[in-house]
C-alpha cells in the first residue's frame, strides 16, 4: 500500500509526475524514470528520523539518455532529498525532491 510521489509536477518538463499507488503505481513511474535516466550512484550525505518520518539528502550521479528523443546523452550530477512516511517499520510513502532548474540545464533542456 505504497504512495510514491513525484516532485515534478509540471507537464512536458518530465515523463513523470504525481503520486502512483502500490506497487504496479511505483513499477509504473520507475518504468517512467528509466526511460529517461541511468542511475549510477545514490550517496547519502544525511539521514535523519522524527517518529514515522524519515528524511535523506543524497548525492546523484546519473545519465541523461532519452529514449524515443532527439537529444544527446548527458552525465548529471545534483542532489535529491527523499522523505519516508513509515508505519509498522514498513516505508508506506516515499517522496522525492531535486533541483529541477539544475537538472534541466545538466541534460540541455532548459
Amino acid at each position: 500500500d505504497v504512495v510514491w510521489k513525484s516532485a515534478a509536477t509540471s507537464e512536458g518538463l518530465f515523463r513523470f509526475g504525481g503520486a502512483y499507488q502500490n506497487k504496479s503505481g511505483a513499477v509504473e513511474l520507475l518504468s517512467q524514470v528509466a526511460m529517461d535516466y541511468v542511475f549510477h550512484r545514490l550517496k547519502p550525505k544525511e539521514i535523519i528520523s522524527a517518529g514515522d518520518v524519515v528524511w535523506g539528502v543524497f548525492d546523484m550521479r546519473a545519465t541523461y539518455e532519452p529514449k524515443g528523443k532527439a537529444a544527446e546523452s548527458r552525465t548529471l550530477a545534483f542532489e535529491m532529498a527523499i522523505r519516508w512516511r513509515l508505519k509498522d517499520g514498513k516505508i508506506i510513502e516515499h517522496q522525492g525532491f531535486f533541483d529541477t532548474a539544475s537538472l534541466l540545464i545538466q541534460q540541455g533542456t532548459a
